[in-house]
Order: structure tokens, then C-alpha cells, then sequence
């Protein structure tokens, strides 16, 4: 539990603990699907490399949407950091396991063939951007 925890509202505390259980148990299912079903090392690094990117994107556009006044009521700057920090602290378990495999499977650091820009790979969704999103609307509709 953070700090900053203790200044938001029982209902953002809710928002935020329900927005935790979907980030943990997406993030997870989408490692798990990566490792299960992309069996091709150039693939694998591009998915990953894409995940990194796409992380990257929607952590700006959150920040974005707050400052812009556009993230839905109850949305406070200090909620949408609250949530970048708890997406952060899952998608960086996800991301570790995802190099942990590589790393055994392919006998490389993953740093090694992931490179920078973007791409697409054998991820075809990526869990805590949509997860971010779907939060705003459940916001918008709950008003808070």
C-alpha cells in the first residue's frame, strides 16, 4: 500500500483495489500466453519490444488525459499515478519473466535481439493499456 493511499477516498480505494486484481491477473495471463504460444525467438524479442513501447505510450496518455481534465470523474492526478504504479509494479513481473524465458529458452539476453522502435509480435493485445482504458469508462459510468 502506498502513501498516498491513505488520501484517497473509500471509493477510489475500491477503484483502485479492483484496478489492482485486473492488472495482476491480466498481466499475468498475457506472460503466460506470450511463453506458451510464441515458440520463435525473433517474434518473442519483437513482442516484447512492443510491450515495452506500448507501456511506455500509455503511461504518457493517462498522464495526458488527467491533465487535459478528459480521465473521468474521481480520476485525480494522484489516482492515475496510484494506478501507473500498481500497472508498473505488474507489468515489471511480467516483463522479468518474459526476459527469465528467453534467457533459458534461447541461451541470450533478450536486450540482445529486442533492440528499440517499434513492431509487432506475437502479442496481439496488450493487458494493462486496455485495462487503463476500461478503468476510465468504469469511472465514468460508477462516477467515481
Amino acid at each position: 500500500m502506498s502513501d498516498q493511499r491513505r488520501h484517497f477516498t473509500p471509493e477510489q480505494q475500491e477503484y483502485l483495489a479492483r484496478f489492482r486484481r485486473q492488472v495482476e491477473v491480466g498481466e499475468q495471463a498475457q506472460g503466460l500466453e506470450i511463453i506458451a504460444g510464441c515458440h520463435n525467438k525473433f517474434q518473442f524479442a519483437k513482442t516484447y519490444r512492443t510491450l515495452r513501447n506500448d507501456f511506455t505510450r500509455t503511461n504518457q496518455e493517462m498522464r495526458g488525459r488527467v491533465t487535459r481534465g478528459d480521465a473521468g470523474p474521481g480520476i485525480t492526478r494522484d489516482v492515475v499515478e496510484e494506478m501507473i504504479r500498481i500497472g508498473t509494479k505488474s507489468w515489471e513481473i511480467k516483463m522479468a519473466a518474459l526476459q527469465r524465458h528467453f534467457f533459458l529458452t534461447w541461451g541470450e539476453p533478450i536486450e540482445n535481439y529486442a533492440g528499440t522502435g517499434d513492431g509487432s509480435g506475437c502479442a496481439g493485445v496488450v493487458v494493462f493499456a486496455l485495462a487503463l482504458i476500461a478503468a476510465v469508462g468504469v469511472v465514468a459510468v460508477n462516477g467515481y
